[in-house]
């Protein structure tokens, strides 16, 4: 059983419209799925850990709204927390190797303006109160991404942070196949919260879901990646019950190959 008194929050956000510069930032077809499916999966009543009120989705918001909402998510957080913070969309890299995710008005020639930089995420996280966070981003590191000596993933590697990222730094991940389907990672993220990952205890850790994830999209070529520090990766993300085949899979192993949608600027 998960630890008494410890609370469960998520923020998942996602944006799959980009109006203002669809040129470079094409429409993404996963996002409002990926968001719904994840809701879904982390507030099963048979293996979710959080409530339904405890899980707010925030979806094709500008930056300034999804600051506020990131703000407000990190800043009212308790010690007794444990926060999980998704988000599904474009990401962009500067020249610095600093990784930006995308919102509803960002444009490519103005990134600083209309973007999210994962450094201000992770200053809301470093005053943060919460117990843990697991940080996941679902989306490409740009294939322009191949600049010396910077792992994005540790911008957010932290004292009790674990964070999955969803592809490396200079690969793309892959999008969804259809309107109304879920991006083959956040499909797996779902499908191991919800019953394919192994667990211990009667619970599944955030560990269990990245090896899942992680056995799952490796034929494919996108490889998720993480960054624990402080055991965080043995931190409770669902309960386990019987494992069963996977949607699309005949027996709930690895599925075949997909056609590929990068979410990421050229």
């Amino acid at each position: 059983m998960t630890e008494p008194g410890r609370a469960y929050r998520a923020l998942l956000i996602g944006n799959s419209e980009f109006p203002g510069d669809p040129d470079h930032l094409r429409p993404l077809l996963g996002p409002p799925a990926d968001i719904a499916m994840l809701s879904g999966a982390l507030t099963d009543p048979g293996t979710g850990l959080h409530q339904a009120g405890a899980v707010r989705t925030v979806l094709e918001e500008t930056t300034q709204r999804v600051k506020e909402e990131l703000a407000e998510f990190l800043e009212s957080a308790l010690p007794h927390e444990q926060l999980f913070l998704c988000y599904s969309g474009h990401g962009l890299l500067g020249l610095r190797n600093r990784l930006r995710l995308c919102a509803r008005d960002t444009t490519v020639a103005h990134p600083r303006a209309r973007s999210v930089e994962l450094g201000y995420i992770d200053d809301l996280i470093e005053d943060c109160a919460a117990r843990s966070i697991v940080v996941v981003p679902d989306c490409c590191f740009s294939g322009a991404a191949a600049v010396k000596g910077t792992d994005p993933t540790a911008q957010l590697a932290g004292h009790s942070r674990f964070v999955m990222t969803s592809s490396s730094h200079g690969d793309a991940s892959a999008d969804a196949e259809e309107a109304g389907a879920a991006g083959p990672f956040t499909r797996h993220l779902v499908t191991g919260l919800r019953s394919g990952a192994p667990g211990r205890d009667g619970l599944v850790t955030a560990y269990d879901i990245y090896r899942y994830v992680h056995g799952r999209l490796r034929a494919s070529g996108q490889i998720p990646h993480m960054k624990t520090e402080a055991g965080a990766g043995a931190i409770p993300l669902a309960r386990r019950r019987t494992r069963t085949a996977e949607p699309g899979t005949a027996d709930g192993g690895r599925p075949g190959p997909r056609p590929w949608r990068r979410r990421s600027s050229p």
